[in-house]
């Protein structure tokens, strides 16, 4: 929108000035009329930006402060290997850690699985001995 705001808004007041009455509040014609100098005033407002803007540029630091050199970038690339290479470490220490952790605790949940079979088979013995005394005990006597 090179140039083209202060034009449309004195074109647009211009035109409102020629018709000599303003039109009912209440018409189309006057929102019509709003959205035109709304759009010619934000026009206007964009090109004084631009206008200030090129009058007054931001100052920015010099090109050897924006961006890094060769040598900077290998050195920062060389930190970057080392810290993913410490990073990657101590993921492996971790899982062995974890490893060893799951492994333990595998072992004693099999050994207190092999607890409760013998429990079990244990029980059941007993029970069926409990049986048979009890079969014993009142079968009835010849």
């Amino acid at each position: 929108m090179e140039g083209g705001g202060m034009p449309c808004l004195a074109f647009s007041l211009f035109m409102l000035a020629q018709t000599g009455v303003l039109p009912d509040p209440k018409s189309a014609e006057s929102v019509g009329w709003f959205v035109l100098t709304a759009a010619a005033a934000a026009a206007a407002i964009n090109q004084g930006a631009s206008f200030w803007q090129k009058v007054n540029p931001k100052e920015t630091p010099p090109n050897h402060e924006k961006y890094a050199t060769k040598s900077e970038l290998a050195k920062l690339e060389a930190d970057h290997e080392e810290e993913m290479k410490r990073i990657e470490q101590r993921f492996e220490t971790w899982l062995e850690q974890n490893d060893k952790h799951h492994r333990e605790e595998m072992r004693l949940l099999n050994d207190w699985k092999d607890t409760m079979s013998k429990w079990q088979a244990d029980i059941a013995s007993g029970m069926g001995k409990l049986q048979a005394l009890f079969e014993l005990a009142i079968k009835p006597k010849k």
